[in-house]
């Protein structure tokens, strides 16, 4: 067998080769220099029902995720959720029990961050669950979301450093 005369420079040549392949760029969905929000006084109880996925932040490119549905509802001194979100664009089923740990966050099994609640209109219609990372974002709605409140969650997201224009 022939002794390679420069072993280094084939090994550089082969990892050369293995990355030329072009890298997706993550895309930030928020901007961790802007301040997030939960809602501090916001009761639980709120929150309990059957929600439509009306929005969520997905990057630019990300395959289309047809919109989730996500039940929440008392489970002992937790809440259950349950059903399937567009988590950064990926459509992601839900099944987890969830510990409310006050100032609208909730801590979910298996998940390393809490979900805030970064918007609720007055009326429990609609809310944003959301991570201070920015690793999703997704607007919730009890039934067809008017105008309204799309602007108002819209608004909601860029506050908190979400990019609002990766909203669909």
């Amino acid at each position: 067998m022939p002794r390679l005369k420069h072993p280094g420079l084939w090994l550089a040549l082969l990892l050369a080769g293995c990355s030329a392949a072009p890298v997706a760029q993550r895309v930030a969905l928020r901007d961790p220099a802007i301040p997030i929000y939960s809602m501090a006084g916001l009761n639980p109880a709120r929150l309990h029902g059957t929600w439509t996925e009306a929005a969520h932040v997905a990057a630019p490119g990300a395959a289309p995720c047809a919109p989730g549905r996500l039940s929440i509802r008392p489970e002992g001194d937790r809440l259950r959720l349950s059903g399937q979100l567009c988590r950064a664009g990926r459509a992601t089923p839900v099944n987890r029990v969830a510990r409310y740990i006050g100032n609208g966050r909730l801590q979910v099994e298996g998940e390393a961050e809490a979900w805030w609640v970064i918007w609720a209109d007055y009326d429990n219609r609609s809310v944003i669950l959301a991570t201070p990372s920015g690793s999703f974002a997704s607007v919730l709605d009890r039934g067809v979301m008017p105008a309204d409140r799309r602007k108002a969650a819209r608004d909601m997201l860029a506050y908190n450093g979400y990019r609002a224009d990766l909203l669909r």
